[in-house]
């Protein structure tokens, strides 16, 4: 009997265009490798004489070992929504005493394994629950949590099926589906649903959405609470940059000089507060577009890129 030890574990990151394709070789013919190919594996001694099938696979990343690289990467997982053995009370637990956003564990895979940026959007979006940087984990409420893991579980799993990012529900939103809207608010100025303008910010170096109509996504006591709280805790901290810059060239004779530095490091920090804070989303060229841009673009002008 074979060991864990005689196992090849093959870790595959598919990133947004990965694709693992599986071609029948007695039935069909098998395509020659791309430059993007990164595995080929072909059966062999096959017990169907019907069957031969042949794989070629395009990822991001692709690593391979033993046993022991399936244990690092498992034990690194979080909750995973589409596992049947998935259990969201240890998932609830961790998040319920968490000083993070909620946004960033929706994408923190140590909490949530699976989501990418596009399905953090669309998953606080259906579950209702405003995502912005000052929502903690641990003001997050069970029934909060509840549909969060409801509609990752739907999402994820439909996504599996039909091996596309599809959000946009034709028996929920029939309207929208017979659009052909796929996307309600990820990199759009309006919100597909109500017509809302759409904010966007930056959150850990990834785009964050939300709908500002206040019915799709509404605004808790505790967002409310926290976005008093995080203007307060900005203006102060940018203060504190201007006394740090200044004493830093406080030796200088130049007084100027020590104006400009002050001036500069004030600055990059109300830029980078600035990037951190919800503006008006200005929608930019997607990838992830059914039709090309140029269609959409002829269609409805800006606002019409997903």
């Amino acid at each position: 009997m074979a060991s864990k030890e005689d196992d090849v574990v093959v870790h595959v990151h598919f990133g947004m265009s990965g694709v693992w394709a599986v071609y029948d070789s007695l039935m069909e013919e098998v395509p020659e490798v791309k430059p993007t190919t990164r595995l080929r594996l072909e059966e062999t001694n096959s017990t169907s004489s019907s069957k031969n099938y042949v794989t070629h696979l395009s990822a991001m990343t692709v690593a391979h070992g033993n046993h022991t690289l399936y244990t690092s990467k498992q034990s690194s997982l979080g909750q995973d929504p589409l596992r049947s053995d998935a259990n969201p009370e240890i998932l609830y637990a961790k998040i319920s005493k968490s000083k993070k956003s909620i946004g960033s564990l929706l994408m923190d895979q140590s909490c949530f394994a699976g989501p990418g940026n596009i399905y953090r959007a669309k998953i606080l979006f259906l579950a209702g629950v405003w995502s912005v940087p000052h929502h903690l984990g641990n003001a997050l409420g069970r029934a909060s949590f509840d549909r969060i893991w409801d509609v990752s579980v739907k999402l994820l799993r439909r996504g599996y099926d039909t091996g596309s990012i599809l959000t946009v529900d034709g028996d929920v939103d029939p309207s929208l589906a017979a659009r052909r809207e796929r996307r309600y608010i990820y990199n759009k100025a309006k919100c597909a649903r109500c017509g809302s303008e759409v904010s966007s910010w930056d959150m850990g170096g990834r785009t964050c959405y939300a709908c500002e109509g206040g019915v799709c996504q509404p605004k808790t006591k505790a967002v409310i609470k926290g976005e008093a709280s995080s203007k307060v805790a900005a203006n102060s901290k940018s203060k504190n940059v201007v006394k740090k810059a200044t004493r830093k060239n406080k030796k200088q004779v130049d007084k100027q000089e020590v104006s400009s530095a002050a001036t500069k490091t004030k600055k990059k920090g109300l830029k980078k507060q600035k990037n951190e804070q919800p503006q008006q989303h200005v929608p930019f060229i997607s990838h992830c577009a059914r039709i090309g841009h140029r269609q959409r673009l002829e269609q409805g002008g800006q606002n019409a890129l997903p």
